[in-house]
């Protein structure tokens, strides 16, 4: 069974946490804070706000239309990460930290600063802004 979540205007949720690929979280509008995704889609667009959010495993994140994600690690220090991913369009993205396995595609329209970008974690910039981005290598 799914599990779906939606977070809407002024709303503010805490601990959410999703599994399976069906499931989802829809921040439109409020925030979602501590948020756990090891599998399936969250969705922050329209004024919503992502905060402490940490992806591992299948889990996905998009930050689309005036979306905001700030504290986002992806990917964690142990374990076989192959599909966790971050899409930031029209958006912004703050204190990223992409570890092995991880991946962040950012495009137009989108700003992202205070990245931290770890061995085996990758970025990909079809457009917008970027700045204050360390890359570590091993």
């Amino acid at each position: 069974m799914s599990q779906n979540y939606v977070v809407t205007d002024g709303e503010v949720s805490s601990g959410l946490t999703i599994s399976g690929y069906s499931d989802s979280i829809l921040v439109s509008g409020g925030t979602a804070t501590d948020s756990l995704v090891t599998g399936g889609t969250m969705t922050v667009t329209r004024g919503g706000h992502a905060e402490d959010t940490m992806l591992t495993g299948d889990g996905r994140m998009y930050v689309t239309i005036n979306g905001t994600a700030n504290n986002t690690v992806l990917g964690g220090d142990s374990g076989n990460y192959n599909i966790m991913s971050m899409v930031v369009s029209s958006a912004n993205a703050g204190h990223t930290t992409i570890n092995s396995g991880g991946t962040l595609t950012m495009s137009r329209g989108a700003e992202m600063h205070d990245t931290v970008v770890n061995s085996g974690g990758k970025v990909f910039i079809y457009g917008g802004t970027t700045f204050d981005t360390i890359v570590n290598s091993s």
